[in-house]
């Protein structure tokens, strides 16, 4: 799994790349400008989900994690 540094560094290049468009009013326009800036808004909306819950995605792929179902559930560490 990538680290959460990377992770953390894609989420802010996403939200600076949405902001940039979002203020392209040649690139809005065009014929695909909105879906486009759309679509990198579901890939942040991801991003922001695997941020909140890369300790759960870790124990799910990650065969060697130090993260056990117990401290998962501890509401303590949420």
């Amino acid at each position: 799994m990538k680290a959460l540094a990377e992770i953390n560094a894609l989420q802010r290049e996403l939200k600076k790349r949405i902001e940039v468009l979002g203020k392209d009013s040649q690139f809005i326009n065009t014929s695909s400008g909105k879906g486009k800036i759309g679509a990198l808004e579901k890939r942040l909306q991801a991003v922001d989900f695997i941020v909140d819950n890369v300790e759960l995605i870790d124990w799910l792929v990650n065969p060697d994690t130090g993260v056990t179902r117990k401290q998962l559930i501890d509401q303590d560490g949420v």
